[in-house]
């Protein structure tokens, strides 16, 4: 258990680095460390250019001697970029044998961008690695050594033939640019490339991977079923294969955030496994936080408010009674905020949706500063 503990520190200080490197990706880091060490897949769903790549790139980059393989899907992409090209040796035999070497067959980590690019003749072998980490060559099935399948997308298939794909990618993540302006300068000073200085090794990751499932899972059990009731009700149901593997992400979420037995507040990582389409996720957020942290589900009601605002703003550019009473209220919103900001902490409850919502708060303060009232700031 003593060996554990360094191994849960080194994790620990990964975490730490790359929070310190990735500016507002808070959430992406604990989500894709979560999913590196519970062995399953997440898909970023959003812009170019926010770092999502990268991100994956350097979370490869603190594991020893890890095979990393990455590539932007085209509907122009073959199988032969993504599982290797036949070997001709093989193939005056009559046998259509790849050489997997350095492609995905062979890596730990995988990340692959535009995933639903991905053509019918990819799909198919990608849904069997995924599933069972076999890859059949020529008939014969071999193992895979993945770990866990990182993939990005500017927008959710519309084709129902890559919908199986989809379920298949658990943790889902939508990917913003960088929202507060105060940290666009700290962006520019970053360097170009990240450092990784602490190191896993490929065994620890499955120290680590053993770890969550001895970790007791009966203080969130009747949370748990108590969301996935409560969705069923609102219509959202939750297959009985993505709810067995929510317990495993609670748990490597809780372990990620250096916590070895599970509280209700872990369960909010859920917000990212159990919507299926974008208009669920307020709808799911609302129901998690409510069940696992209250004063979360508090700040996202002032949320939806703050986005009506804003987009009843974009009517003025000239000071108004509508405006004055819109800048009032998101002042009691902000001190609000504060307050919930606060007591979350002292009750040791997660803040980080708080913050967000606080943010959003004060950006539209400032625009309405600058922009409407025209004050410098």
């Amino acid at each position: 258990m003593e060996n554990n503990t360094k191994i849960i520190k080194k994790l620990g200080k990964i975490r730490e680095s790359l929070g310190k490197y990735f500016i507002e990706r808070t959430e992406e880091i604990d989500l894709a460390l979560t999913a590196l060490i519970s062995g399953t897949t997440m898909l970023m769903i959003g812009p170019p250019g926010t770092a999502k790549s990268q991100l994956c790139r350097a979370i490869a980059s603190h594991i020893d001697e890890v095979r990393y393989f990455e590539w932007l899907l085209t509907k122009f992409t073959t199988p032969e970029e993504i599982f290797g090209t036949l070997d001709l040796d093989e193939l005056k035999k009559g046998r259509f044998v790849r050489k997997v070497e350095g492609k995905l067959p062979t890596a730990h980590i995988a990340f692959l961008d535009e995933i639903f690019k991905a053509s019918s003749a990819i799909l198919n072998s990608l849904l069997t690695i995924i599933n069972e980490r076999i890859y059949h060559n020529d008939g014969c099935p071999m193992k895979v050594p993945l770990i866990t399948l990182y993939s990005a997308s500017n927008e959710l298939p519309d084709d129902e033939s890559l919908r199986a794909l989809y379920d298949r990618l658990v943790i889902r993540k939508v990917v913003e640019p960088i929202q507060d302006c105060n940290n666009w300068y700290e962006l520019l000073q970053k360097p170009k490339e990240y450092t990784a200085e602490t190191k896993l090794t490929l065994n620890e990751i499955q120290v680590l991977m053993k770890t969550i499932r001895s970790i007791d899972a009966s203080p969130v059990i009747n949370d748990l079923i108590k969301i996935r009731l409560t969705l069923k009700n609102k219509g959202i149901e939750i297959s009985d294969r993505r709810f067995k593997q929510a317990l495993d992400i609670v748990r490597a979420y809780a372990l990620v955030r250096g916590n070895l037995t599970l509280r209700e507040n872990h369960l909010e990582v859920l917000q990212h496994v159990f919507w299926e389409e974008p208009e669920q996720i307020n709808l799911v957020r609302s129901t998690i936080f409510h069940v696992c942290n209250p004063l979360a589900a508090k700040a996202t009601e002032y949320l939806e408010v703050l986005n009506e605002f804003d987009k009843e703003l974009q009517k003025y550019e000239d000071v108004t009674p509508e405006v004055i009473e819109i800048y009032s209220k998101i002042n009691n919103m902000v001190e609000d905020l504060k307050k919930i900001r606060d007591d979350a902490k002292q009750s040791r409850k997660d803040a980080v949706v708080i913050e967000k919502v606080l943010m959003k708060a004060e950006d539209l303060r400032q625009k309405i500063t600058r922009d409407i009232i025209k004050i410098s700031i």
